[in-house]
């Protein structure tokens, strides 16, 4: 047999009939809803908490950011409203030091000095506004006009996600290893680091880069059907579909999980990298086995390796050295040149990249396929320049072309099979309005189903596309017409402008907004324009601000899902009773200790609270200076009348010493009126004052009880000691406070604020 004919011997082993395509969208079926159904099934169907998609409609700032590997990126996204978007990024290396951290807190903070760093260079107004929340946090006046940004964080790491901004770290990869983050919540981490600068970020959502591939097709994708599928061809593969909640029932079983149910659907992360891994359907060769058993995961991610870009490259290797073990048909060998056109002789060099395991890169598959050069001449410069094969002939490159297009054709033909199950599991194709007959020419606008695709296989390998809509057309159920109906297209930058946007589908549910988040607006007044979502206590009140809150419940809920282990940060009982009051209206807090404003675009809760014990202090001690002093300024004969032994020891000079002493009074009372708001002042100013203070008292309490035994002393020994009784009572609570509790000096809601 001769090398053209072994050639299409190999290629006829990776043969995917339309019998085997049927077969496998049936199976692939079962595997996802076998997934929905249970825990450790062979395709995962993750839930991602992300329970709508956009439409294109929808306008905002938002920001992203990308843990992926080495790099961190930081992306801010103008979302326009017609579909398009505007996006501004930064990249910066990780330090590899910080790889390898002794704590997550050193990762974390590196990332989050990174987003500080962006929002000063490329929004430097919204960056000025977190100077004011450092210098202004305890003031009502603070920060008003700050814009909170809502961020989505694409973690490429595998995490248990129990939230639509909850997950935590299963384990490292890429190089990375910091033990102390493994289990705990990532963007819990991420939003603590950027607390801790003030930043007017909040980590809304933790972004599958898949999900976001479907998000952003969805926003950018043509006509008013959202989209069904996000999928990814390219070094791996996975896709990611709307499902309906009512089919997640592992989900809904758990009853644990905290995600909005509004819109009945949630988007599903397939993984279905690991489709049949038990091979019942999956076809097979002998390179694929061979690949599978050098492979790192021997047994695992089985259909990805029958269809990423990370293995076609190897499967073709295997091909072209099974076709060089056989000596008789000469592949690569030709001592005289007979079949050679360039009259040199063909040989194959010992170190070449073909004997080297995952030498041949898949882009060589798109060369080789696509090559429709006069001889071949592409590929075999190719072979050549790249692999070590002198001068091959244009019957070695027909060889090696043809079983790479037949890898090619197989993959994206198992392709299409994902793609298929997706389409007939979720019944796209079965709306009544869809019902049209073989004789129409195109399907109308409302009839399409839209599938975003990315990945270097889906958008540069030649003819990957047609393959796929060859094998939909040969699945039961979707037929000629059916395919007409699948409209495929490009979607970029998943972890970018995706993750904007499930981060924008994290606030509409906070907000209660997405049973009519993804419906097309008539016009364009109806378009929902974000206002400003920001939340802040302050000594008596919390404030927020959301978008028209319908009832107080609601608004708090917003507040409360903005960062819902703040309300662990609040430290006035009353104040966080209130909150809960607002969130549980069948507390047994009353209805009148709540007073609130609402206007169109925010709401003011103020909650009725007893000062602190620090307040108090120096309440009752200014009041008592102010009273006493202005006694003894008044009336200083009445005032000496109940201090001293005998009438007749007042004197012009005792009652003008007497209104000094009045004054002196007044004046130790400024300090303590001053100290006492919960303001950045009023706190610099309580330990000064209680220092300067108690001194005094200290020194004056033992010269009063020395004074009391001398002849000379004018005053009763009631009044002795009664005021060194109160004034030694006021230095031990000075002494107390100062050195003992020293954190009661500080606002009641904390310095750190929420």
């Amino acid at each position: 047999m001769g090398l053209a004919e072994e050639a299409q011997k190999v290629a006829a082993e990776f043969e995917y009939s339309a019998k085997d395509v049927n077969n496998g969208v049936k199976e692939f079926i079962k595997q996802m809803d076998e997934g929905l159904q249970k825990q450790g099934a062979q395709m995962s169907q993750i839930p991602t908490y992300v329970t709508a998609v956009p439409n294109g409609t929808e306008k905002g700032l938002y920001m992203a950011v990308d843990l992926g590997g080495t790099n961190f990126r930081v992306c801010s996204i103008q979302l326009h409203g017609n579909s398009t978007f505007s996006l501004t990024q930064s990249k910066v290396a990780i330090p590899r030091d910080l790889m390898v951290a002794k704590t997550s807190e050193e990762l974390f903070a590196f990332l989050a000095k990174q987003i500080a760093k962006f929002l000063e260079t490329h929004h430097n107004e919204h960056y000025h506004s977190t100077i004011r929340r450092r210098t202004t946090v305890s003031d009502p006046r603070g920060f008003k006009d700050e814009e909170i940004f809502s961020l989505g964080f694409t973690f490429s790491f595998p995490v248990n996600q129990v939230g639509i901004n909850k997950g935590t770290l299963i384990r490292w990869t890429k190089g990375f290893d910091i033990a102390d983050a493994v289990g705990k919540d990532v963007c819990a981490m991420l939003q603590e680091e950027i607390d801790a600068l003030h930043l007017p970020v909040r980590v809304a959502a933790l972004v599958n880069d898949t999900v976001g591939t479907l998000m952003a097709r969805s926003y950018t994708s043509p006509g008013k059907t959202g989209t069904l599928l996000g999928a990814i061809f390219g070094t791996g593969t996975n896709g990611a579909y709307v499902e309906k909640l009512s089919k997640v029932t592992k989900l809904t079983s758990s009853g644990s999980a905290d995600y909005d149910k509004s819109t009945g659907e949630m988007i599903v992360n397939t993984e279905w990298g690991s489709f049949d891994n038990s091979m019942s359907h999956l076809p097979n060769t002998p390179y694929d086995t061979a690949l599978d058993a050098e492979s790192v995961n021997p047994g695992i991610q089985m259909f990805e390796k029958r269809v990423s870009g990370m293995f076609l490259g190897e499967i073709l290797r295997r091909a072209i050295l099974s076709l060089l073990s056989n000596k008789d048909i000469g592949l690569f060998t030709d001592e005289d040149s007979s079949r050679n056109d360039v009259s040199s002789t063909t040989c194959i060099s010992e170190h070449s990249k073909l004997y080297q395991q995952w030498g041949l890169d898949t882009s060589f598959l798109s060369i080789a396929h696509g090559d429709n050069s006069a001889g071949l001449k592409v590929t075999r410069q190719a072979l050549d320049g790249q692999y070590g094969v002198s001068a091959p002939s244009k019957e070695d490159a027909e060889a090696v072309q043809v079983i790479a297009r037949a890898i090619g054709r197989r993959a994206a033909r198992l392709s299409a099979v994902a793609i298929g199950a997706v389409v007939i599991a979720t019944e796209k194709l079965k709306k009544p309005e869809a019902i049209a007959t073989v004789g129409d020419k195109e399907p109308g606008e409302d009839e399409m189903v839209d599938v975003g695709v990315d990945g270097s296989l889906v958008e540069f390998y030649p003819g990957f596309e047609d393959y796929m809509r060859e094998a939909l057309r040969e699945v039961d159920g979707i037929g000629a017409w059916g395919e007409k109906r699948i409209r495929i297209g490009i979607a970029k930058d998943g972890s970018g402008v995706g993750a904007a946007l499930i981060a924008l589908v994290a606030d509409k549910a906070m907000k209660g907004d997405l049973a009519k988040f993804g419906e097309h607006s008539t016009s364009e007044a109806e378009v929902p324009q974000p206002r400003k979502l920001i939340s802040h206590p302050l000594r008596h009140e919390l404030q927020v601000h959301a978008e028209a809150p319908s009832n107080i419940n609601t608004a708090c809920y917003f507040y409360l899902k903005l960062n819902i282990s703040n309300l662990s940060k609040i430290r006035s009982p009353s104040t966080k009773k209130t909150i809960e009051h607002l969130i549980n209206p069948n507390s047994n807090i009353s209805s009148l200790q709540i007073r609130a404003k609402i206007s169109p675009s925010h709401l003011v809760i103020t909650a009725t609270t007893m000062p602190s014990l620090i307040q108090s202090a120096l309440a009752l001690e200014s009041l008592g200076n102010l009273t006493g002093g202005l006694g003894f300024l008044l009336a200083p004969r009445l005032s000496l009348s109940f201090f001293v032994r005998d009438s007749t020891l007042i004197t012009p000079l005792s009652l003008s010493l007497l209104q000094m002493l009045g004054g002196i009074t007044i004046a130790l009372a400024v300090p303590l009126v001053v100290a006492y708001p919960d303001t950045p002042t009023g706190v610099a100013h309580r330990r000064s004052a209680y220092l300067t203070l108690g001194a005094g008292e200290a020194i004056i309490v033992p010269l009063m009880l020395a004074w009391r035994g001398s002849e000379g002393c004018p005053f009763s020994d009631g009044f002795v000691f009664g005021g060194a009784g109160v004034l030694a009572g006021i230095c031990a609570f000075r002494a107390f406070v100062l050195g003992v509790r020293p954190e009661l000096m500080q606002a009641k809601g904390g310095r750190k604020g929420l």
